[in-house]
């Protein structure tokens, strides 16, 4: 039963809402699951999350930038925003993309234009697009969940410790990395007020485009 259901409700669900509670809490789960029955289902579970996110999906494309032959870079950012200016940079490798979104209701207008219908079949219905804010956004809560079950992965097997905030090898990887994301965003929201910038601009001064 739990074999591959986080993927399959993470990308195929008919609402965006539950992706994001998958990645916020789901594959956590699966690995302290592990962590606590030593079950290979549940460690099988988050391995085959993971493959789907890397390029074994329907579109064979890998929604972490920088991971695979092909993968997403253009997500929806005020300052990752190669596509719009290529004084920009793109993503950063490891930045990962929202996904695929059958919710219609939902849709920004890019991803709309695409399907006028609504007819895309749920694992389609994404885009490598910047103005695609609802299929190709990046957040600091889906990036954070990536990188406790990227530190999970990396060794499964390592002993959990009493007391400690995620055990092991694993759990001093995603307290870092943590630690290292709100450092990251409180940087930048500082550097926005400083700037007044709420409505963000290029480096020459232009408006960059509007959401």
């Amino acid at each position: 039963m739990w074999r591959g259901a986080c993927a399959a409700s993470l990308f195929t669900g008919p609402r965006r809402r539950l992706r994001r509670i998958c990645w916020r809490g789901a594959l956590a789960a699966l690995a302290t699951a592990y962590d606590l029955t030593g079950d290979v289902t549940y460690l099988d579970a988050v391995r085959e999350s993971m493959d789907y996110l890397l390029g074994r999906n329907s579109l064979n494309q890998s929604y972490i930038t920088g991971y695979g032959t092909v993968f997403s870079e253009n997500q929806h950012s005020r300052w990752f925003a190669a596509q719009l200016d290529s004084r920009f940079p793109h993503p950063p490798a490891g930045s990962i993309a929202g996904g695929p979104n059958a919710d219609v209701p939902t849709w920004d207008p890019t991803i709309a234009a695409l399907y006028p219908d609504g007819d895309c079949a749920p694992q389609h219905c994404y885009v490598d697009d910047i103005e695609s804010w609802s299929t190709n956004e990046i957040t600091i809560n889906w990036n954070s969940a990536l990188g406790w079950v990227t530190a999970f992965l990396v060794d499964p097997d390592a002993p959990v410790v009493e007391g400690s905030v995620g055990g092991g090898s694993a759990g001093g990887l995603w307290l870092v990395a943590t630690i290292v994301a709100l450092l990251a965003t409180a940087l930048v929201w500082c550097g926005i007020r400083r700037r007044g910038a709420h409505s963000p601009q290029t480096p020459g001064g232009e408006p960059l485009a509007a959401e």
